[in-house]
Parts: C-alpha cells; structure tokens; sequence
C-alpha cells in the first residue's frame, strides 16, 4: 500500500477513534447536561456540549456523571476541609 492510502485511510478513520461518548452530568442545582467529556483533573471537569461548546466545571458543583459506556453514576469527590 502507498504512503498516500495510509493517510487517507487514517484521516478517514480520525473521526471514529477520536469521537468521545456522552456523558450525563448532574449539577448540584439540579440541572442535566449530556457533553462529551473531554479533560478530568482532580478539581474540574472540562466538557464539549453541542450547543454550549468547550466548558470548564468545577467538581464542586457536580452531583453526579454517568458515562454512557457506564450504567452506574461516579459519586462526587469528597469535600475538602476549608479553615
């Protein structure tokens, strides 16, 4: 196979490698979005919703996360001891 037919074979499988599951999220607030989990840290979760786009979440305000590959909610981390 030519080097030109691996490129076009790995772009037009880009999209399916890279496309994330949704995920459902549950906020303190009692709202619900369903994005695609893009990056975790300890204190944030960063999110690609289709309408709202690219948004940073901090952990605090998250109730609960389902991913759809996951049929049981992730519990929130455990609250830090402010002074």
């Amino acid at each position: 196979m030519s080097p030109i037919r691996y490129l076009l074979l790995a772009i037009l499988l880009t999209p399916l490698v890279t496309h994330a599951a949704p995920s459902k999220i549950e906020l303190i607030n009692g709202d619900t979005l369903t994005a695609d989990v893009v990056a975790e840290t300890d204190d944030t979760l960063k999110l690609n919703h289709p309408l709202l786009g690219v948004m940073v979440i901090p952990r605090a305000r998250i109730k609960s996360l389902v991913s759809s590959t996951d049929t049981t909610p992730t519990p929130p981390p455990p609250e830090k001891n402010q002074k």
